[in-house]
């Protein structure tokens, strides 16, 4: 939430929805986390210093942890997929070839135990939204 808060009126994010807050703005967290506070131990100190600070954690003695789960338990079907892939073909709703349980089962999410999927619909394109996307979604 710190992170958000200090890239919304940065330009590098300002039409970057995955820099901002999506993947890409988790992954770097992630980095900046295991790099700058000794895998956790010095971040509750940093965060008292942030923003934030007097709504959470002042209040509460925070302990946490982090754990990155393998992909395919929770993001079983990534962006770096190439364009031209089987996967990319039945898993990606930007196609018309998306078939959602042909996917599951292409990349064995039931057999992973994945606890999401996401098929990168980029409704909230700026050009306007893929219009079969949001059928499919609506769909269901």
């Amino acid at each position: 939430m710190q992170a958000v808060h200090d890239r919304i009126d940065h330009p590098q994010f300002q039409n970057w929805v995955e820099g901002l807050s999506g993947p890409v703005c988790l992954r770097l967290e992630i980095v900046w986390y295991m790099d700058h506070h000794e895998k956790g131990k010095t971040l509750i100190p940093y965060l008292r210093t942030t923003q934030m600070n007097h709504t959470y954690f002042d209040t509460y003695n925070l302990r946490h942890s982090l754990t990155v789960l393998p992909s395919e338990t929770i993001y079983p079907y990534a962006w770096t997929v190439p364009l031209n892939s089987r996967e990319r073909d039945i898993c990606s709703l930007q196609r018309q070839t998306f078939d959602a349980e042909r996917c599951k089962d292409e990349l064995m999410v039931r057999e992973h135990g994945a606890y999401a999927i996401t098929y990168w619909s980029h409704s909230w394109s700026q050009e306007g939204p893929y219009e079969h996307s949001l059928e499919v979604i609506m769909e269901d």
